[in-house]
């Protein structure tokens, strides 16, 4: 009996440390003609008390030409928290943090941002839009100051 509740004592105290929390990212995929402006919800899986994160967003320059990010889902989240240096080369940069340290949960498909994109491609052309660690690492930072996994779900626009 002794060591029934030794192993489930161990087994409360280290699955913590065994279970890998992992914030899932999406962008949807979309048809569009040349010439209209789209913009795409990145939406959130499994954001549980996290304080921070940073990435980067990339897409074909040749396809979409980057026109502007609203619709801001996150506290403290604006246009300063997006690098748009790179927009005309298909990158643009990320970083947001939780002011208040308490962390914050979101429920799943919550819209953290939109990203506006207008369509300069060719019928037939597609682009991925895409979460990538270049040139910002990508890194999530939890409420216990750990980083967790990021599983990014690209997004394709096709042009018809």
């Amino acid at each position: 009996m002794k060591s029934y509740f030794l192993t489930l004592a161990l087994g409360v105290v280290l699955a913590p440390l065994f279970s890998q929390q992992t914030l899932t990212l999406s962008i949807p995929q979309t048809t569009a003609a040349s010439g209209e402006q789209i913009c795409l919800d990145v939406t959130a899986a499994d954001f549980e008390q996290l304080l921070s994160m940073q990435y980067s967003l990339q897409w074909d320059a040749t396809v979409l030409t980057f026109e502007r990010i609203q619709g801001f889902g996150l506290p403290g989240l604006g246009k300063d928290n997006f690098g748009t240096q790179k927009a005309e080369q298909g990158r643009l940069t990320f970083l947001w943090l939780d002011m208040s340290l308490r962390g914050l949960t979101l429920p799943d498909g919550h819209s953290l941002f939109q990203v506006c994109f207008r369509i300069t491609g060719n019928p037939g052309q597609s682009s991925y839009v895409a979460i990538t660690g270049e040139p910002t690492p990508i890194e999530v930072v939890n409420t216990a100051e750990k980083v967790i996994g990021l599983n990014p779900v690209a997004g394709e626009v096709r042009i018809r």
